[in-house]
């Protein structure tokens, strides 16, 4: 809905802020705007030095089906890899749907071909690539009319030298043309899942290599000099505009990865090493578990029926945002989502041509977003026509009250958000009453009082700019570049030189790209995964230089219990892969806002339908950002501030830390 902005001045520790309307056919035109806006406010472009961009133009090229047209070659004999897929249908109602249907392929079967090679599982050659034969299909597929070609060869990522020989013989046919080799974008094993990564990486590189190209001449035009311009990773660090653009596979989770990663930051700082990350925009919530201090990770993922098997933070997604449109269905059942009234034409109360109700409607139908609040400062909310949007299409099909409508509504948003947060802890073993909810997004903080209520949680904080954080997350990111490698052996004592020398060999790899990039002084973090002989999946173990074999093995041992409650110490335990990640430390911008000194005092009173207490309250309205350290407010009431708004309900209550952060204590069954 929204394109944020954090200007962050090192020397003064200033924050400038700013939030213009989204451009959904072209987002880089909302950056160039906002650019624009932010020097009439004193920035200046030739002075900036660090540029970081969050951004879902990969992901919606996914989600939307509308990437490149992907030519693939595979080794022959194995074109059906791709189609065959995992050989599952996943979890959930899936399973029981009779009428399944799996996603259409990125690259369908006229646009695949099978070469003559052979490597073993040994890395050995034991058929010798057949150029010439090569050299056919790829005159074939640029004859198809493809924009870019993929390339995934059986055991590419034991020996590469294939499929490096045919990108090369794409270059020479075809120079302008992308490529992705999957011994590039995913050196690993498993055969669909590196398939399946590399077709994805293909399928949005030409959008994305044009879309940061685009980016960039806007950055120059207006007088930005500095080289160090980054897009985030769904690992959550940040990756260079060529890094990004060679591999936007590694993006696609680039948004909501920000956010993670401020939680992460933010709630350490407050001194909470044990968070739930609740980021609630305009058309989802992202949800995130943040365990000593670190965001849970994992190697292998799904977006839209798409696997993909790169590093990314575990992020749960659910289509529940400010903006989720509510309707009664053909069966008279009231539905909340997946569909999003989105950037335009918005919920009803924006008065910008929408009339079907939305989420952020309910909330102003209720009161809980004043009808007077604007939004990012600029944006003012028609209650009137919020009103109107939920009676016609959810009162009246009902038979109901407006505001029962609109109360309906939130409970059904809330519901399914409460299952997001169980998902990510309760049902991984940890007990809610361990953690504090970190809210954010626009929306985030209008709804956590009645998640941290419902869910037990006993409290929950709101940063200083938290319709803003995920934007300040890509200040507070590391510069990452993950390497990975398969070699499946024994994890025996024998195994440690091996292991010392494929370390070795990355570390080479990874200081060849950083120097590249322009740094010299980077951390080194070692990953091994391992698994117990005979299982399907591995566990990724921290491993630092020269650690024996026997510390590991009771380390997995540990990590395994921890994960899946059991061990196996007298099993054979193998190793599957190696992972390195380069690693350039930012040093976190100061973004403490100066506190007032007067206590604050309510600006005004409104009547507010809270939701289960079943009647109109008459409660105050602060200003947020007017709250002095220790000021301490006790709902229900209602927080005010650009970017977004808090609702307290009764008996919770609220004061500002020492760095702005708002913390407020609930009390359960309230």
């Amino acid at each position: 809905t929204f394109t944020d902005f954090v200007v962050v001045d090192d020397d003064l520790g200033d924050v400038k802020t700013l939030k213009v309307a989204s451009t959904p056919t072209d987002p880089s035109i909302a950056i160039a705007g906002g650019l624009a806006a932010l020097a009439e406010y004193g920035v200046d472009p030739g002075a900036v030095s660090f540029f970081s961009h969050g951004t879902t133009v990969a992901t919606n090229a996914l989600l939307e089906g509308k990437g490149a047209r992907v030519g693939l070659l595979v080794t022959r004999g194995f074109r059906g890899v791709y189609d065959v897929m995992d050989q599952t249908r996943g979890a959930g109602r899936s399973v029981y749907d009779l009428n399944f249907t799996k996603p259409a392929l990125l690259s369908p079967g006229q646009w695949t071909g099978e070469i003559d090679e052979r490597i073993d599982a040994s890395g050995h050659v034991l058929v010798s690539l057949d150029e010439e034969q090569a050299r056919r299909a790829i005159q074939h597929l640029l004859a198809e009319g493809v924009d870019v070609i993929a390339v995934c060869f059986l055991f590419s990522f034991l020996n590469p030298r294939h499929e490096q020989r045919v990108g090369e013989l794409v270059r020479e046919l075809a120079p302008k043309l992308h490529v992705s080799l999957s011994c590039e974008v995913l050196p690993r094993i498993r055969e669909y899942f590196r398939l399946s990564t590399t077709v994805v990486n293909a399928f949005v590189q030409p959008i994305m290599a044009s879309y940061l190209s685009r980016i960039a001449a806007g950055l120059s035009d207006q007088g930005m000099a500095s080289p160090r311009r980054y897009v985030m990773q769904s690992s959550g660090g940040v990756n260079s505009f060529r890094g990004a653009a060679a591999r936007p596979v590694t993006s696609i989770l680039s948004g909501p990865a920000a956010g993670a990663i401020a939680t992460a930051r933010i709630s350490e700082a407050a001194g909470f090493g044990y968070a739930i990350g609740f980021d609630m925009g305009g058309t989802s919530a992202d949800i995130v578990i943040i365990v000593d201090g670190r965001p849970a990770e994992t190697t292998e993922g799904k977006i839209s029926g798409r696997d993909l098997a790169v590093p990314m933070l575990d992020i749960h997604t659910l289509s529940a945002g400010g903006g989720t449109l509510a309707y009664v269905d053909q069966v008279g059942v009231l539905q909340v989502g997946p569909q999003s009234a989105g950037a335009e034409p918005g919920p009803a109360c924006y008065a910008r041509g929408g009339t079907r109700p939305t989420v952020t409607d309910a909330n102003v139908v209720l009161g809980l977003l004043p009808s007077d609040t604007q939004l990012g400062g600029h944006l003012p909310l028609r209650a009137d026509l919020a009103s109107k949007a939920v009676e016609e299409h959810v009162a009246q099909p009902l038979g109901i009250g407006v505001d029962e409508a609109a109360e309906a509504i939130l409970r059904i948003v809330n519901a399914r958000m409460e299952a997001g947060v169980r998902r990510v802890s309760t049902e991984r073993g940890h007990d809610l009453r361990d953690f504090i909810l970190v809210a954010f997004g626009g929306a985030g903080p209008l709804h956590a009082a009645a998640l941290c209520r419902d869910l037990g949680i006993p409290r929950f904080m709101v940063p200083t700019y938290p319709g803003l954080a995920s934007a300040l997350g890509l200040l507070l990111s590391d510069v990452t570049r993950d390497f990975v490698r398969s070699r499946i052996s024994p994890l025996t004592a024998e195994a440690k030189s091996e292991m010392e020398q494929i370390f070795a060999e990355m570390e080479r790899e990874a200081g060849l790209v950083m120097e590249a990039e322009g740094y010299q002084d980077w951390k080194r973090e070692r990953w091994i995964e391992l698994r117990y002989a005979g299982q399907g999946y591995e566990l990724p173990v921290p491993c630092e230089s020269g650690e024996d074999v026997e510390t590991l093995r009771v380390r997995f041992d540990d990590f395994h219990e921890k994960r899946f409650g059991h061990r196996a110490s007298d099993a054979n335990v193998e190793v599957v892969s190696y992972r390195l990640t380069a690693r350039v430390l930012v040093i976190p911008p100061s973004v403490v806002r100066q506190r007032p000194v007067s206590p604050a005092v309510p600006v005004t009173n409104v009547k507010v339908h809270i939701p289960e207490v079943g009647k109109l309250t008459s409660v105050p309205v602060y200003t947020r950002h007017e709250l002095t350290s220790g000021q301490i407010v006790t709902g229900p009431t209602i927080l005010i501030q650009d970017d977004t708004t808090t609702v307290l309900y009764p008996g919770q209550r609220a004061a500002c830390d020492a760095s702005g952060n708002l913390i407020v204590e609930v009390e359960a069954n309230v």
